[in-house]
């Protein structure tokens, strides 16, 4: 089982790194690209920089996150630590472009507060994870993590979303846009609990890697014969 989930893990990974390298190239080939999305909303451009510190340091947590994945159970603990201290500082970075764009979200006042959830969370649950990993508390420290990059993964579920009811669904974007900005992150957190569920079960150390505590044995009395 738990060659399994690293072998699935790797391949989660693998398919996060194609992915995000189409939506930071879409980002960064040119203003056209922010053009489309901004349109009459922002003609001068003045939201560039902090989009693209948005974008740019979200691309760069969910490469580090897939990074990991694809690394799981073969990574070094350096290297494990390297890694998680980068993505921090992109999430950091991350929520302080969004902090800057989002009054002017798409979506009106139901799309602006999903996305300030979004943000909150993404921040606490991190913030946490390091945190626990600094007290040594790796059960802690791994769940916050995995409700981290679940919150990562909104960017990716937004966009799958996005293509499936506006080109295949046919709806306007602005229609599900609101929807969007909760649809696209609250059911990976669903599913994350589930699995920080199963991880906790008794018995789940193969799964999660976890060293199984040493069984305890009972003291033994040897009895001599009377001399």
């Amino acid at each position: 089982m738990r060659s399994a989930l690293i072998w699935a893990g790797r391949l989660v990974g693998g398919g996060l790194l194609l992915a995000t390298v189409a939506m930071s190239a879409v980002y960064f080939t040119g203003p056209e690209a922010y053009d489309g999305f901004f349109g009459e909303r922002d003609p001068d451009r003045s939201r560039l920089g902090a989009t693209l510190l948005h974008a740019g340091a979200a691309s760069a947590a969910l490469l580090i996150g897939a990074l990991q994945l694809v690394l799981v159970g073969r990574i070094r603990p350096w290297l494990h630590r390297l890694l998680g201290q980068a993505y921090v500082v992109g999430v950091l970075l991350s929520v302080t472009g969004a902090a800057l764009i989002l009054p002017f979200a798409l979506g009106g006042a139901v799309g602006i507060a999903g996305f300030l959830l979004l943000a909150v969370f993404w921040l606490v649950s991190t913030t946490l994870g390091l945190l626990a990993a600094m007290s040594r508390d790796r059960e802690e420290h791994r769940a916050w993590m995995m409700r981290s990059y679940a919150l990562t993964l909104a960017g990716v579920s937004l966009r799958l979303q996005l293509v499936l009811l506006t080109g295949v669904g046919g709806l306007s974007f602005d229609a599900v846009y609101g929807v969007t900005a909760w649809s696209s992150w609250i059911p990976n957190l669903i599913v994350c609990e589930i699995l920080i569920a199963a991880l906790r079960r008794p018995g789940a150390e193969v799964i999660s890697g976890a060293e199984p505590p040493p069984v305890p044995h009972a003291p033994t009395t040897e009895i001599g014969r009377p001399g």
